[in-house]
């Protein structure tokens, strides 16, 4: 970050069900700079784990998890859409977040066999916008990427989505969310534009 940063640049990144993104904006004569650490945090990533780091970055994921999820009313409602929509093995059957277990169960051992199935030249995009040479772009990335080893055996399966079900509400919340999913045909995914239909509003209580 302190490199980016010098540079005159924001960086930042994202996770979702089928994808995690990193991203740099730098000035355009800057770009080899955000090829050469995005290269690096792939193929070097590993290096630097530790227990300590584990543990930090671990600690900022749950406070995330209960600034998006847990505190806040109707924050469980996607958790609930999720897991009654696909079945328990499935993928997509809990959030990207996952639960408080999960990431206390987390070992440098299962990050690692995660990083090094998923976090592989040949699983990832590579896209450079603005002002930039595309042919020094190609260049920059075949020097700094083209060590990197690819990974062949990605786990690619393919699930059938769950049963239809009800959830009776969220006791965080002051008025009643009506939530209405359809599950995506096999094989399909639901970050797809259109391929997950999904539909809430705000029920105001009627009661006195």
């Amino acid at each position: 970050m302190a490199l980016v940063q010098a540079a005159g640049g924001t960086m930042n990144g994202s996770t979702w069900l089928d994808r995690t993104n990193y991203y740099e904006t730098l000035p355009s004569h800057q770009a080899e700079l955000a090829l050469w650490l995005e290269a690096d945090r792939m193929g070097t990533l590993l290096d630097a784990l530790s227990q300590e780091n584990l543990d930090n970055q671990r600690e900022v994921v749950k406070n995330e998890k209960r600034w998006s999820y847990d505190n806040r009313p109707y924050g469980s409602w996607y958790e609930k859409l999720q897991g009654h929509l696909f079945p328990p093995e499935h993928p997509y059957h809990h959030t990207t977040i996952g639960s408080m277990d999960d990431l206390d169960a987390a070992s440098i051992e299962d990050v690692s066999a995660f990083f090094r199935t998923y976090y592989a030249p040949n699983n990832a995009v590579l896209s450079v916008v603005g002002d930039v040479d595309p042919d020094e772009i190609r260049r920059w990335t075949e020097r700094y990427f083209g060590g990197i080893p690819s990974n062949d055996e990605r786990d690619r399966r393919g699930q059938e989505a769950g049963p239809e079900a009800v959830h009776p509400g969220d006791e965080e919340a002051g008025a009643q969310r009506c939530g209405v999913a359809l599950p995506p045909p096999t094989g399909e995914r639901p970050s797809d534009e259109g391929r997950l239909v999904r539909r809430h509003a705000i029920l105001r209580s009627t009661a006195a």
